[in-house]
């Protein structure tokens, strides 16, 4: 359950309820939420106060949204435990000082302006008018457990926080200057030719001796050290650790299969008598008449300007999704309606249901034993987490721990701080888990672990162990002997290389001729016969002369550097830019290219001024026995 509520809290639906999409608050360096300070209530700033019962609400509205997303429970102990509750109350916390700025500045959304967003949000509409209901409004709310007034009221402090963000960026342009140098950029063709001095020039290099071979390694000693290494051991509990313990009946197969036999079919079919408008009384009219018993043909022949249509469709025949929910989820014989579809106005009678035809049992019963043992898997892995977590806290060795729950310690080779091991592999374990040498490289002592943490590699949990650590040293000159004559032979033949390469530059520079400069070397120069732009990198072209290319001053010979040692002259032969007719009609999609960054910059600055200037304060002592009560922390 952990590992799906982590999971969820790095969402989008999630981070737009706890409102980390809103304002990104580390940004703006917000009070710690257990630092000093004694507010009214558990948060305060200015006469903003915030208490225990609207941080409870908060929390509730997370695991409403949970739910929603993935229909699986989450508790408040979940949420405590998985700091997804300390998210929440650092966003409060923002929000708070954003809402007290707003009260000093006496800014503040209208009644006016409440009622309008109630009345134009969708999910306050009748699901078959398309038109607002008071009556949904009051049950949406009241299903949330809340009052209608105060839910305007925290509807109130949305839209104030909104106008405050609008008036950041009010009437804020992108410079002209900006938008036409970035246009300028955009525009810009550059014309070339190039050479490139390839590291076979350099084959004939002699070996060295053995003198040279020493001394080589003397003078150079640091580059042959061997870094410190670490070797580190892993335990690592997740729901896939327990899916052989997980035990599934046949007869829990076949519950399965009955209680949810509509995923397992082929779509059911619908025979709708579907009679349309224009005019939605005419519509509304038809359902009237029918929903009293009247037959839908003789009715459509009763009404002017009512069409009548008898369809037998499946669900994916209907285009229009929310018409197709409400089509597919009524009893036969039902009637529904006026509902807007498209442009008609639409009223309709079940008049036969067919069921799809389920596929035998036999051919899906290994897909749902498979689901259900993952399923029991998750529920073993879940009940066994207080006992991981007991164990590792207990002082337990990985060892012990890994034998009291059934899974395996991981033992890996030493790695320096990028994770090579000293033959130069980076190992699977470390790339898949995010983060993983930050952890190990802070690890002090040997046998130190670190924390209980999420495991990215499965969604489960994990502890990481330093074992050894391996000093960095610099091996005798006969142990290496072999890698230190292969960096002399690099070296030498960079040299050479580049000895190539500064004579066609020099030569070039002097005649104004790369051709012929690259000729006295036997190379050839290679023109690309396309202009190279800033908007997209050609084909055939490496980075390093693209790179090089946008450096460069027309008529110019410049040098760029390969990755594989090789050297490239690159001569920028023309530069030409767009007209000034072409330059001002570009400007315009400057501005929107740098309007989102500008913008964030502006609300970055302005947050960071008002949560310095407004007086946020905490109860770190409430929120503490908060976060401990809800985690279930004694």
């Amino acid at each position: 359950m952990l590992s799906l509520l982590r999971g969820f809290a790095r969402s989008k639906v999630a981070m737009i309820i706890i409102g980390l999409l809103v304002v990104g608050l580390a940004a703006y360096a917000l009070p710690n939420v257990f630092s000093g300070g004694q507010p009214r209530g558990m948060i305060s700033a200015g006469d903003r106060f915030v208490v225990k019962g609207a941080l409870d609400q908060r929390i509730d509205n997370y695991i409403q949204a949970s739910f929603t997303q993935n229909q699986q429970r989450i508790s408040r102990q979940d949420v405590a435990q998985s700091g997804v509750a300390e998210q929440i109350i650092q966003y409060v916390a923002g929000e708070t000082a954003q809402l007290a700025y707003a009260d000093e500045e006496r800014i503040k959304a209208t009644r006016f302006a409440v009622s309008n967003f109630v009345a134009s949000a969708p999910r306050f509409r009748d699901p078959i008018t398309g038109e607002f209901s008071a009556e949904t409004y009051r049950s949406e709310v009241l299903r949330q457990s809340r009052s209608i007034e105060d839910f305007e009221k925290e509807l109130r402090d949305s839209l104030t926080t909104d106008y405050v963000k609008g008036a950041v960026i009010a009437g804020a342009d992108v410079p002209d200057a900006l938008s036409k140098a970035w246009a300028l950029g955009q525009s810009e063709e550059r014309f070339i030719s190039y050479v490139n001095v390839p590291n076979s020039v350099a084959d004939e290099i002699e070996p060295p001796t053995e003198v040279e071979l020493v001394s080589f390694y003397d003078e150079r000693k640091q580059m042959f050290e061997k870094p410190q290494r670490r070797a580190v051991s892993i335990l690592s509990i997740s729901a896939d650790d327990f899916v052989d313990d997980a035990k599934v009946s046949e007869e829990d197969i076949r519950a399965f299969y009955d209680f949810r036999i509509k995923d397992y079919s082929s779509p059911e079919t619908r025979i709708v008598m579907q009679l349309s408008s224009t005019d939605r009384s005419v519509a509304q009219r038809a359902a009237d008449e029918i929903g009293v018993g009247g037959d839908p043909k003789m009715v459509a022949a009763g009404i002017e300007g009512l069409s009548i249509r008898e369809r037998t469709v499946q669900p994916d025949d209907i285009a229009n999704q929310q018409y197709a929910d409400v089509l597919f989820a009524l009893p036969e014989g039902e009637v529904f309606g006026p509902m807007q579809v498209d442009d008609q106005w639409v009223t309709a009678k079940i008049v036969d249901i067919t069921p799809g035809i389920p596929q035998p049992f036999e051919s899906v019963s290994e897909e749902i034993s498979q689901l259900l043992a993952q399923e029991a898997a998750q529920d073993i892995y879940e009940a066994s987490l207080e006992n991981f977590f007991d164990l590792i806290g207990g002082g337990f060795s990985l060892e012990e721990a890994g034998e009291q729950i059934g899974a395996p310690v991981m033992h890996f080779q030493p790695v320096d701080r990028t994770g090579r091991t000293a033959q130069g592999r980076q190992l699977g374990a470390f790339m898949a888990r995010q983060g993983a040498m930050t952890i190990i490289n802070n690890l002090a002592f040997e046998g130190e672990t670190s924390d209980v943490l999420d495991d990215p590699a499965d969604g489960g949990m994990m502890v990481y162990r330093l074992d050894y650590i391996e000093p960095a040293n610099i091996p005798e000159f006969a142990d290496i002997r072999d890698s230190v004559e292969a960096a002399y032979m690099v070296m030498k033949k960079n040299e050479a290389v580049e000895t190539i390469a500064a004579a066609i530059i020099q030569s070039a520079r002097e005649s104004g001729d790369l051709d012929a400069a690259a000729a006295e070397q036997k190379l050839t120069v290679v023109d690309p016969g396309q202009a190279l732009t800033r908007r997209q990198l050609p084909e055939g072209i490496s980075r390093s002369v693209y790179m090089t290319t946008f450096n460069a001053a027309q008529d110019q010979f410049i040098e760029a550097n390969e990755q594989d040692g090789s050297r490239t002259i690159v001569h920028v032969k023309k530069i030409s830019t767009a007209t000034p007719e072409n330059l001002a009609i570009m400007a315009p999609a400057g501005k929107r290219v740098l309007q989102d960054p500008l913008f964030s910059d502006m609300e970055n600055a302005f947050y960071g001024s008002v949560y310095e200037d407004i007086d946020l304060q905490f109860n770190s002592q409430q929120i503490s026995e908060y976060l401990k009560a809800m985690a279930g922390v004694e």
